[in-house]
């Protein structure tokens, strides 16, 4: 009886330790999981800060402006005739 007893008992701790070995590998992976989640997150936000970063320089660059009036817009240059002048009284 007793030696049931001390078996059933040494058992018990035994798949008690294995169940926790098993929980602790599996919030092991789930931790592991997010992170490469996380990291996959950053290195999205990154590329598209690059991008949007590139796109304002394109829009801040003067021979773009013009290209865009000109060609997009149908702008022309203005010429001196054009320009009125403003006297003072």
């Amino acid at each position: 009886m007793k030696k049931t007893v001390g078996f059933l008992a040494f058992a018990s701790v035994q798949i008690l330790l294995v169940v926790m070995h098993i929980h602790k590998r599996s919030l092991f992976v789930r931790e592991l999981y997010q992170e490469q989640r996380t990291n996959s997150a950053t290195h999205d936000v990154e590329l598209k800060k690059q991008k949007l970063a590139a796109q304002l320089y394109v829009c801040k660059n003067p021979e773009a402006i013009k290209e865009f009036a000109t060609h997009q817009l149908s702008m022309k240059p203005i010429a001196l005739t054009q320009i009125k002048t403003v006297e003072s009284v």
